[in-house]
């Protein structure tokens, strides 16, 4: 469900989203818990989003999102329901295996108002495959070298 505010309060919310994802990134920069922000996406990104979520209790909306919410078998997703959804980058149309490799990537990360947002995309983005965790996974597997475009 997308919330409606009034002049200006959906951008002071997305950036309070952004501040919160930031901190706790440096948190656990300056607690030695990450060295880089991609090994936040290496098995640790459910507990991030745990606390993510802890942050930002007060903000009306927030959806906790796992990749397993898209799968049709497991670790593979409904390629259909992505496009239907408008989350299915047109430019990975025709990789070899896309459901397994998206499906395969088992990730959390928070959703608002339709924006998706993780460490490694703490200002958000349109789709969720657009975040650099995604992206960077189906460059890895797939070979892909032309990632979709970032949306904002």
């Amino acid at each position: 469900m997308v919330q409606q505010y009034r002049d200006g309060q959906s951008e002071i919310v997305r950036s309070n989203i952004t501040a919160a994802i930031l901190s706790l990134t440096n948190a656990w920069m300056a607690a030695g818990r990450i060295q880089t922000i991609s090994e936040i996406g290496s098995g640790q990104c459910y507990d991030f989003c745990d606390e993510i979520q802890e942050r930002l209790v007060g903000i009306t909306g927030i959806i906790r999102c796992e990749t397993e919410d898209w799968w049709i078998d497991t670790f593979k997703v409904d390629i259909d329901k992505l496009k239907a959804a408008g989350q299915m980058p047109a430019e990975w149309e025709g990789i070899q295996n896309l459901p397994g490799i998206i499906g395969s990537a088992t990730h959390a990360w928070i959703s608002w108002n339709n924006i998706h947002f993780d460490a490694t995309a703490p200002e958000g983005r349109d789709r969720f495959l657009d975040i650099p965790f995604f992206r960077d996974q189906i460059e890895k597997q797939a070979g892909n070298t032309h990632g979709p475009q970032e949306a904002h």
